[in-house]
C-alpha cells in the first residue's frame, strides 16, 4: 500500500526540553505489508516552540503618517509580517540641496 498525504493536512508534534516541536512535511509517504509500516516525511520543515503566547495580530500593514506599532513583543510569529508599499497618494518629496518640494 502507498499512499500521499496532503501536507497541509498534517503537522507532526514532539516534546523537546525548551517547548514544543511542529514538523510540518511538504511531502509525506507511507508504506506497509505484513509486517512492517514505514513512514517517511520528506522535506519537513521543523519549527520549535520555546513558550510564550501566539501572535494573533495582523501580519499586514500599510505605511501611514503615524507611527503604527504591532505588539508582537514576547509572542511566537506564526509568518514574517509584510510591510507594503507607500501609497501612491502620499506625494513625492524631493530636495534638490537647497529647496524642499512635495507634491
Amino acid at each position: 500500500m502507498n499512499a500521499e498525504i496532503n501536507p497541509q493536512s498534517i503537522e507532526v508534534s514532539a516534546a523537546s526540553a525548551s517547548g514544543e516541536v511542529i514538523i510540518t512535511p511538504q511531502t509525506v509517504s507511507v508504506k506497509a505489508n505484513a509486517d512492517t509500516l514505514a513512514i517517511t516525511l520528506e522535506n519537513p520543515v521543523i519549527r520549535e516552540l520555546v513558550g510564550g503566547e501566539p501572535y494573533e495580530g495582523d501580519y499586514n500593514m500599510t505605511p501611514t503618517t503615524s507611527v503604527q506599532t504591532l505588539p508582537t513583543n514576547g509572542k511566537l510569529l506564526a509568518r514574517d509580517v509584510t510591510v507594503g508599499a507607500i501609497p501612491n497618494n502620499y506625494g513625492l518629496i524631493t530636495w534638490s540641496g537647497s529647496v524642499l518640494t512635495v507634491s
